[in-house]
């Protein structure tokens, strides 16, 4: 009975489904192509015996009667035989179904455990991880995801391409936990969340300085201090942001703000020395002139 369930099932060579921490998929194709339905009136029910424990009986209620005696065909086959070559695929063929069903905390529990018996499984290996990024990405839970990218950029299995995508996925985790944790406090008037939100901007370019989230979370680091009212803050890093990154659109003014940062603190001294800078460093700026005066 489980080898002609097995014969039954096709190879699957999808690419992993990873996305972005925002914006569009960088590749999304079929997995599963299977979907749930309402059993049919004339479906005997399944009944439920697992011999290697894949099967989550909250999950398993949610499958078709077909999608169920399948799946218990792959959790007796792992069972029986777990040295064969085609267990990594029953499994991540198991936490896939899960998975499009929007069960990822049961998908999830599959995918590690291939993950961690599994680790020479190649594609399987690679797709088990990338499902678990993409479902921490669904859930905005961006402290796992940031873990998991960061583990996925540092996987020696995964492929160079899915290192990269890793990357970009863990500092723009950061730089979207920092973005909810600002609108949070920004709607509750909460300073101290406003500054917690600025350091994780913060973080988000520190620890990933050469990604393409890290001169935009300087900037909005700048921005969330301003919101706080810790203009010192703000200024420093709107001066730091340009030293290190003087190509980003609106440099200048990133500068002309952090002048008014010091004004409103009234550290002349400072303003103008950032009002001196100004003038020479961008000549052709709108604020030129504001800037003249100020110097």
């Amino acid at each position: 009975m489980i080898l002609k369930e097995l014969e039954k099932l096709e190879a699957k060579t999808a690419e992993p489904r990873l996305r972005p921490a925002a914006g569009k998929p960088v590749e999304t194709t079929g997995k599963v192509t299977e979907t749930p339905s309402e059993p049919e009136a004339n479906e005997k029910p399944v009944v439920l015996k697992t011999t290697a424990g894949l099967i989550d009986s909250t999950a398993f209620n949610k499958l078709t009667a077909a999608q169920q005696r399948l799946i218990i065909s792959y959790d007796n086959f792992v069972g029986l035989f777990p040295s064969h070559e085609r267990v990594p695929e029953l499994m991540y063929n198991t936490g896939a179904r899960y998975f499009e069903l929007s069960m990822y905390p049961n998908a999830r529990v599959v995918y590690e455990r291939l993950l961690r018996d599994h680790p020479n499984s190649g594609n399987w290996y690679v797709k088990s991880m990338s499902d678990i990024v993409e479902s921490y990405r669904r859930e905005n839970n961006f402290d796992s995801l940031e873990v998991w990218s960061e583990r996925l950029r540092t996987d020696p299995n995964a492929p160079d391409s899915l290192r990269i995508a890793g990357e970009r996925l863990a500092s723009g985790a950061i730089a979207s936990k920092a973005t909810k944790l600002s609108q949070l406090a920004a709607s509750s008037g909460d300073i101290s969340g406003l500054v917690r939100a600025a350091e994780e901007y913060i973080r988000t370019a520190r620890t990933y300085p050469k990604g393409e989230f890290a001169a935009v979370s300087l900037r909005e680091a700048g921005y969330t201090y301003k919101k706080a009212k810790v203009f010192d803050k703000a200024a420093e890093t709107w001066l730091d942001l340009i030293n290190r990154y003087p190509e980003i659109t609106h440099a200048d003014t990133m500068m002309w703000e952090s002048a008014l940062a010091y004004d409103a603190l009234k550290q002349y001294d400072k303003a103008l020395g950032v009002y001196e800078q100004f003038v020479s460093r961008y000549p052709r700026s709108g604020f030129r002139v504001d800037a003249l005066k100020n110097s």
